[in-house]
């Protein structure tokens, strides 16, 4: 689905950004529109004594092939393929694959750091499955909701 303006709609609402914490995300159409949002958050932030860190802050357009930063006033925000919010990657062609490929590499490596409980005489099969439920299920599916 290709945003037109800014947000996107979601039920009778438009879905503008996303919080969490000190991230933020902002949904709009294209390049202006993140342009225009960014000077606004700017100005909101300013206002508070808050500072957007350009640096660590990126921006990107499904499916766009223009791969130009982005040059707000405040300083130059890098255009990017992916990120990474809330543990879940966003690509600009909308698939999870790579997320997806992620999870299974991190469950892989935490079975490894367990194997020598999982594989233990002296753990019963019921504390074994406790484990394997609460650390690699909890590890390899956080997000899976997304996909």
């Amino acid at each position: 689905m290709k945003c037109r303006g800014m947000g996107i709609p979601v039920g009778k609402d438009t879905l503008y950004t996303l919080l969490f914490a000190d991230d933020q995300v902002l949904i709009a159409g294209d390049r202006d529109d993140s342009s225009y949002m960014l000077r606004k958050l700017h100005e909101e932030y300013s206002k508070w004594g808050l500072t957007i860190n350009t640096k660590k802050t990126g921006y990107m357009v499904g499916g766009d092939d223009e791969r130009e930063d982005l040059d707000v006033g405040i300083g130059t925000i890098k255009n990017v393929c992916t990120f990474k919010y809330l543990g879940v990657t966003f690509t600009t062609n909308g698939k999870s694959t790579q997320d997806i490929a992620n999870k299974v590499g991190q469950g892989k490596r935490v079975i490894g750091q367990l194997n020598s409980l999982l594989w233990s005489d002296k753990i019963s099969q019921k504390t074994k499955i406790i484990l394997y439920k609460a650390i690699v299920e909890s590890i390899t599916s956080y997000g899976a909701e997304t996909w």
